[in-house]
């Protein structure tokens, strides 16, 4: 058995580039469903052991989940991936439920929910198609609850829309912990005017680590109340090894955030991004610390690639110049052989 260690860098197996998105997923993915349905048989035969080849997971925004499962988009009335609620539509599809019937991998393959299903994935039968495609709480709760909060807070209807004088409070005290930001933090928070150039990292940042201190005087009780149910939680689900009952309080937490999110915002706002963190304690359950499972090094590793282009020409062909350029072993040793 190889040791997955989910903090190692991502290293590239192969690239595909075009002028736009791909349109078409069994052309997309047919070299590598082929080859994966190899490796999956045969294995890989390395210093004359044959070693077998399992796939853990596959790391996606729910846009490409949707993709590459060929489902019902998460704005679609079976759009969530993850459990059969019906959508309700309220010029936006709304998911108010939180007692919910889960998919299984099983169903899945026998696509026995038509709504949920646009056509056969060409990965149907080589992977579990609900449990290997887990949620991928970067694009979710950072870039997607997360900065929703704070724009109902910035530029949300009357009841929920702070006073300038309340968000230039919030700015204020951000700028003043910049100086004592450990260096642990990849970046220093920044004014809420900026909202819009915030990374998915000063949104996590400000989830866990500086919103319950800036917003605890500054957010009306049922605000800050809703927001440190979402808070909490997520500290506990970024938390590696944390017991069952500590799961099962994470999953009360969020049960408790999305219902009581509709009591404060409207229900017409528990769209999607709100409605799926009542599953991300599954996620938990399987994966561990949601940091496992997240985009954060993926995306990390993009702009690096990005930076390896100075000019539009050939971008392909330099990519894949630069990236031989680097170190082949990726991998350090393991720690019982002598270091070189």
């Amino acid at each position: 058995m190889i040791d997955c260690d989910y903090t190692r860098m991502p290293f590239v197996v192969s690239i595909f580039c075009g002028t736009g998105k791909p349109s078409n997923v069994f052309d997309y993915l047919r070299l590598f469903v082929n080859e994966l349905s190899d490796l999956l048989s045969s294995g890989i035969t390395f210093g004359g052991r044959v070693l077998r080849v399992a796939i853990s997971s596959f790391i996606c925004d729910a846009p490409a989940r949707a993709f590459v499962k060929q489902i019902k988009s998460h704005n679609g009335y079976s759009g969530c991936d993850k459990c059969c609620q019906t959508g309700n539509w309220q010029n936006k599809m709304t998911y108010p439920e939180t007692e919910v019937r889960l998919r299984s991998d099983d169903e899945f393959e026998t696509m026995a929910d038509e709504d949920h299903h646009i056509n056969r994935s060409p990965l149907t039968g080589l992977v579990k198609m609900v449990s290997a495609f887990p949620i991928d709480y970067m694009h979710l709760c950072c870039l997607g609850v997360m900065r929703k909060l704070i724009n109902f807070w910035m530029r949300g209807k009357n009841s929920t829309r702070q006073p300038i004088r309340a968000i230039k409070a919030i700015s204020e005290q951000l700028v003043q912990l910049r100086p004592y930001t450990p260096t642990e933090f990849a970046r220093k928070p920044r004014e809420l005017n900026e909202l819009d150039r915030w990374k998915a990292a000063e949104l996590r940042q400000f989830m866990i680590y500086t919103g319950p201190l800036v917003l605890r005087d500054t957010l009306p009780h049922d605000l800050y109340d809703n927001f440190m149910l979402f808070s909490v939680a997520m500290c506990l689900l970024l938390t590696p090894n944390i017991s069952d009952n500590m799961v099962s309080f994470a999953q009360k937490l969020l049960a408790a955030f999305v219902k009581h999110f509709g009591q404060v915002y409207g229900k017409e706002e528990i769209v999607f991004s709100v409605h799926q963190t009542i599953h991300l304690t599954d996620e938990y359950r399987q994966y561990g610390s949601l940091d496992n499972i997240s985009s954060f090094p993926y995306e990390n590793y993009l702009g690096k690639i990005k930076k390896m282009l100075r000019k539009p020409s050939q971008p392909l062909q330099k990519v894949v110049k630069r990236l031989s350029e680097e170190p082949v072993c990726l991998v350090p040793p393991p720690p019982t052989q002598p270091a070189l």
